[in-house]
């Protein structure tokens, strides 16, 4: 356990630095030895963590005409809109996501006939079915994330306890993925954050 405490630190202190104009976050530019997708990591951290989401969003979607890291970009987006309730413009980014990175066609058309015939929470619980079938290693996280925007609290912080058993460097993000937002006041998530090493940040009002 010892290890990976050293690790989640060392991610911590290789996050990208921001500077605060008026309230606003801005990220720097990358200097030559950081991948694109470390600066890409940053942009989500300094918007999406502090809830600037139209910043965000512009964000990617300069990413996506500029062809860089398009999967990736797709797939933060799809969690802009979702954070912001947009969830037809989420879906679409998420689906957009899925064929960028090579995803299995009639998987897509499942996702497409489930938003379309029960909405949003269809949609994640065909993804939720897809996920639990996938025969390779899914993240604990990724079910955390599902569950808590099904609005299954249980669930998503079983497997959010999960995610600190398996050491998952996603939980570097706990305290700040808009995701779990709903879950800051119980006292099972307050103790993971402790567990990880995060400072308890309040729930945004």
């Amino acid at each position: 356990m010892r290890r990976q405490k050293h690790t989640i630190h060392e991610m911590r202190r290789k996050r990208r630095k921001t500077e605060t104009r008026k309230g606003l976050v801005v990220v720097r530019c990358p200097c030559k030895s950081r991948t694109t997708f470390s600066f890409l990591r940053g942009a989500r951290t300094a918007y999406i963590s502090t809830r600037q989401y139209q910043e965000a969003a512009s964000w990617f979607r300069k990413m996506i005409d500029s062809g860089v890291y398009v999967p990736g970009s797709y797939s933060w987006l799809a969690q802009v809109y979702a954070a912001e309730g947009r969830m037809d413009r989420a879906v679409e980014a998420d689906l957009r996501y899925r064929v960028a990175s090579g995803a299995n066609p009639a998987a897509i058309d499942a996702l497409k006939n489930a938003f379309a015939m029960s909405g949003w929470k269809g949609y994640l619980r065909k993804l939720l079915e897809q996920r639990i079938g996938n025969q390779g290693y899914v993240e604990p996280y990724v079910f955390a994330t599902i569950y808590a925007r099904l609005g299954e609290k249980g669930q998503a912080l079983a497997w959010l306890e999960k995610s600190v058993r398996d050491r998952s460097l996603f939980m570097t993000r706990l305290n700040t993925d808009p995701t779990f937002d709903d879950l800051h006041t119980e006292p099972r998530f307050q103790a993971l954050v402790r567990r990880v090493g995060l400072f308890n940040k309040p729930p945004q009002s």
